[in-house]
């Protein structure tokens, strides 16, 4: 997984019960999905994230406007 590709997903991408994760063809340089298996630690930490962020749309929201995932350089 592309360090854009995880920074702006949205929660939806990530079905915590049945991994792994599908990375849409419209977010990929590519013109087809990504399918990304999980390991049990990532789905944890994971599931502690969405604690955090899983009441808005992007798994990394950025501080200042939770519509627009954080900075790659963060």
């Amino acid at each position: 997984m592309r360090t854009s590709e995880l920074i702006q997903a949205p929660w939806p991408e990530f079905d915590l019960d049945n991994v792994p994760c599908v990375i849409p063809p419209e977010r990929r340089k590519m013109a087809m999905p990504h399918i990304v298996p999980l390991s049990r630690q990532s789905v944890e930490v994971l599931l502690a994230l969405k604690l955090l962020t899983g009441n808005g749309r992007l798994v990394f929201p950025g501080a200042n406007d939770k519509d627009i995932s954080m900075s790659n350089n963060t």
